[in-house]
């Protein structure tokens, strides 16, 4: 899959296809940051706008979600039985990781949500970049409910690291660290 935007996309057999034989090898390559494996289940975002549900043991698709309207380069997170994955159509979705249908969708980034969702103690931290305003955003992981939100200047691309209970700290793009307390 080409993050870059250049080139063909990939098609959902290739996605499936390159999941089950990675699978069968052990391994994950080529597919870039976007798949966790929770057990026997395998969930893995495509420049086709979708997020699959791949069975970790034979490569079958167990579901696709496809209400993104972007490519889903973010790498899912999964956490109490919810996938939190990010997409380029400016949102964040919540979806029941057993059945592919979406819990809610956080719509208040204002470009892509590259980053990669980190859940802990009931709240989403995800970061999306703009040229005018690269945001950090705390989201209820029940609701999707907005919990607060800070702009910075570099773009927020890479995944929110959590750091004991109070303190909050996020790379960010340009070589800046962020944080939150």
């Amino acid at each position: 899959m080409d993050d870059a935007g250049e080139g063909s996309r990939a098609t959902r057999r290739e996605v499936l296809g390159a999941t089950a034989g990675a699978l069968a090898a052990g391994t994950l390559p080529g597919l870039g940051a976007a798949q966790q494996a929770t057990g026997p289940t395998v969930y893995v975002g495509s420049n086709d706008e979708t997020l699959y549900a791949v069975d970790a043991a034979t490569g079958t698709q167990e579901w696709a979600f496809t209400q993104p309207s972007g490519r889903v380069s973010s790498s899912p997170t999964v956490a109490d039985g919810t996938v939190y994955v990010g997409s380029r159509d400016e949102t964040l979705y919540a979806v029941d990781a057993a059945t592919g249908e979406e819990e809610w969708a956080f719509t208040q980034p204002s470009d892509n949500v590259r980053s990669s969702p980190t859940v802990a103690d009931g709240t989403v931290y995800v970061g999306s970049g703009h040229p005018d305003g690269n945001t950090l955003y705390a989201v209820d992981a029940a609701t999707g409910s907005q919990e607060w939100e800070v702009t910075q200047p570099g773009w927020v691309e890479s995944s929110p690291t959590v750091v004991a209970d109070a303190a909050r700290r996020h790379s960010a793009g340009a070589g800046a660290m962020l944080a939150t307390a």
